[in-house]
């Protein structure tokens, strides 16, 4: 668990109940769960994970692997959550976020309560190269939206307000140089993540999946529903964010899940 820095890695957002962590993707950070963590205060205790190279985190040398990755960041964090709370944590994971949780819920599935994955890298068709590759080198505002508003059905939900900030975390030392490592580990197949995957595909854990239908950056597949198991969840009308651009449906899923698995 080398490199763990609980910090600037671990955010308590607030709630009440059993602890939730909620962990983002790619380039994004915790502030990225605002509109989730909300809704969820009186069900959850809530607790984000900054994944180095992001957020809070940025400063935080890269680990070489997704494993390595998982090893600073989410397996120490819900040892850490799980054993402050006395209860075993819900976790929930987009894109590589998801990729995250399930290594870390395979490898100590006794501290896990469920497991909610959007979109995450590892199901789906794989990572789209081209956007990760143009997201690490942005420096043009015009660009910059052009290239968000390809993560969202509704290209109206990503405005120039938004672009300012990313430009700027971009722009700070080492941040291009981490994004790149992980650039690289979300566009290739991870041998540690698919022996994962299939380890949990037969446990009996709770697991929710919510994909957007119009998703171009980590197309749904279909047959993976079958592969995966659990309850699955798709939306018309929505790209990569099903969080932020259908919210009150993919809250109320997540509130669903945590209640059916306090009752057993």
């Amino acid at each position: 668990m080398s490199g763990f820095n609980a910090e600037k890695i671990v955010n308590s957002f607030g709630g009440e109940g059993p602890p939730m962590i909620m962990v983002h993707g790619f380039g994004a950070d915790r502030n990225s769960w605002l509109g989730t963590a909300a809704d969820l205060f009186k069900h959850t205790t809530v607790y984000t994970v900054e994944i180095p190279g992001h957020g809070n985190a940025m400063d935080i040398p890269v680990a070489s692997s997704l494993s390595g990755l998982c090893e600073q960041s989410l397996a120490p964090a819900i040892d850490k959550i799980a054993a402050e709370s006395g209860e075993p944590v819900h976790l929930l994971g987009h894109s590589l976020g998801g990729a995250l949780a399930m290594l870390a819920a395979a490898q100590n599935s006794e501290a896990v309560a469920s497991i909610s994955l959007i979109a995450p890298h590892g199901l789906g068709g794989g990572v789209n190269k081209a956007f990760v590759e143009t997201f690490v080198t942005l420096d043009d505002a015009s660009a910059t939206l052009e290239t968000l508003q390809t993560t969202v059905f509704n290209s109206k939900l990503i405005s120039r307000p938004l672009i300012e900030p990313l430009l700027h975390r971009l722009q700070q030392p080492g941040v291009r140089h981490a994004l790149q490592t992980l650039a690289q580990q979300v566009v290739q197949t991870d041998p540690a993540l698919t022996e994962a995957m299939d380890k949990l595909a037969q446990s009996a854990l709770p697991r929710l999946v919510i994909w957007g239908h119009d998703d171009v950056i980590n197309p749904l597949v279909a047959d993976d529903q079958q592969r995966w198991g659990g309850t699955w969840h798709t939306l018309a009308d929505c790209g990569h964010l099903p969080h932020v651009e259908h919210r009150t449906k993919v809250n109320q899923w997540l509130i669903e899940l945590v209640q059916s698995t306090t009752e057993i």
